[in-house]
């Protein structure tokens, strides 16, 4: 029996990498559920039962034909037009079926490369690609060039723009359990364009909030790249409570936030704050590129929570084990399982959702389902795994937790929780 807490914050189906590599390739799983409000696949699936998966996941790849780096970078003058030739490749074991198509790039929180879903319209640098939608057979063992063109239009203002091309599973890889949910598997490849000319770096500071979790509380405090070119913020908050004492002061250091792009710094704390008013004085810069923001007495408060009635539901069990390949030496995704009790009514709108973080670094929260209602009784589920930064060496601690999210706000409810983390070391 837990006590459920009431946490002012969406749902986590958006994924928050915490430090990621400007431009890399990323590959990650895409949940076949909906989520209100989120980042999800385009395509629905219902939680249904379904077969073992095979052990080998699919292994997609895709690549820059002709350049020297794993990303496309080009300086094109406003009107004129590139000519490129992508790679899409499939180093796995057997044949698998594939979607191909150009997407926006985002910031994600923290900074770092995110790239839309399939079926998301189009906007910006991206209508400057002729490349169209392709689902094809890619062989085992073979691979797939596909040229393509970026014309800058000719009115275009100097200054650095991103987009990305995007190769996918097309079809949803099952999971197992009582709550099993579809995956898509992805991975991405950065478009970056310079379009010479004078460089304007800048940067705006926006509302900062505290948001409740159920793993680790942490600070959010909007951060918008109003300049031309892409920016690696860093700098110092630090927060005083209604007396003026000061209790908290840190450094912090994000990755890229593209040009024209908001996202927000989320800065984890190891103790909650206690109920009140606070104020945050936030400084950020970027110390090669230029571009500084200040943001003195920023109004933070930490709000009465709303105890809910005891809840019936606990989690039994939470398993991770790491797949690696036939040599033992690259993991190449993890098998997550998890054991739930619900031992009162149906629970409806409830989601499970895997912390995860890697030296104390909160990777992300990433919902194995979505929208499900609880039954009565046991549910297990198994799920694969993978980062979105893929596998890097460090100490990782999964934990897991039962949620319930309004349908109408998207304030999400936390049932339960693990009881221990499940600890992984990767050399």
């Amino acid at each position: 029996m837990t006590h459920p807490r009431n946490i002012a914050r969406t749902n986590p189906a958006l994924r928050r990498a915490g430090f990621v590599a400007a431009f890399t390739l990323f590959f990650f799983v895409v949940v076949g559920l909906t989520l209100p409000g989120s980042r999800t696949s385009a395509e629905e699936a219902t939680p249904t039962p379904s077969p073992t998966p095979p052990t080998e996941m699919p292994k997609l790849g895709i690549k820059p034909v002709g350049e020297d780096g794993i990303f496309f970078t080009e300086t094109i003058e406003p009107g004129k037009s590139a000519d490129l030739s992508v790679e899409f490749f499939n180093p796995g074991s057997f044949d698998i079926e594939v979607l191909t198509y150009a997407a926006d790039v985002y910031s994600l929180i923290n900074g770092g490369f995110g790239a839309e879903l399939a079926g998301e319209p189009a906007s910006g640098t991206t209508t400057w690609l002729s490349f169209e939608p392709q689902q094809f057979d890619l062989r085992r063992g073979k691979g797939v060039q596909v040229p393509f063109a970026v014309a800058v239009p000719e009115e275009t203002a100097p200054g650095e723009y991103i987009t990305s091309l995007v190769i996918q599973t097309a079809e949803a890889i099952k999971g197992t359990g009582d709550l099993a949910v579809d995956q898509i598997l992805r991975q991405a490849v950065a478009v970056a364009i310079t379009v010479p000319g004078d460089q304007r770096p800048g940067l705006e500071l926006g509302a900062a909030s505290y948001k409740d979790n159920a793993v680790v509380d942490s600070l959010l405090f909007e951060v918008r790249n109003t300049g031309n070119v892409h920016l690696k913020p860093q700098g110092t908050v630090r927060i005083v409570d209604a007396t003026g004492a000061e209790i908290l002061s840190a450094e912090v250091a994000m990755d890229t936030v593209y040009a024209g792009t908001t996202t927000m710094l989320e800065l984890g704390l190891s103790e909650p704050f206690r109920l009140g008013e606070y104020q945050a004085f936030l400084e950020l810069g970027d110390p090669d590129r230029g571009g500084h923001a200040a943001a003195d007495g920023v109004p933070l408060a930490v709000t009465e929570l709303t105890e809910l009635t005891t809840t019936s539901v606990q989690v039994d069990n939470l398993s991770v084990d790491l797949v690696r390949t036939p040599d033992g030496k690259t993991v190449q995704f993890a098998n997550v399982g998890v054991s739930v009790r619900n031992s009162g009514e149906t629970v409806q709108n409830t989601q499970i959702v895997l912390s995860v973080e890697r030296d104390g670094e909160l990777v992300e929260e990433y919902p194995l389902t979505s929208d499900a209602p609880l039954e009565t009784g046991p549910t297990s589920l198994q799920q694969r795994y993978l980062p979105l930064t893929g596998w890097m060496p460090g100490s990782y601690s999964f934990t897991v937790s039962v949620e319930t999210v309004d349908p109408s706000s998207g304030n999400v409810t936390v049932l339960a929780t693990s009881a221990e983390p499940v600890v992984h070391v990767i050399a």
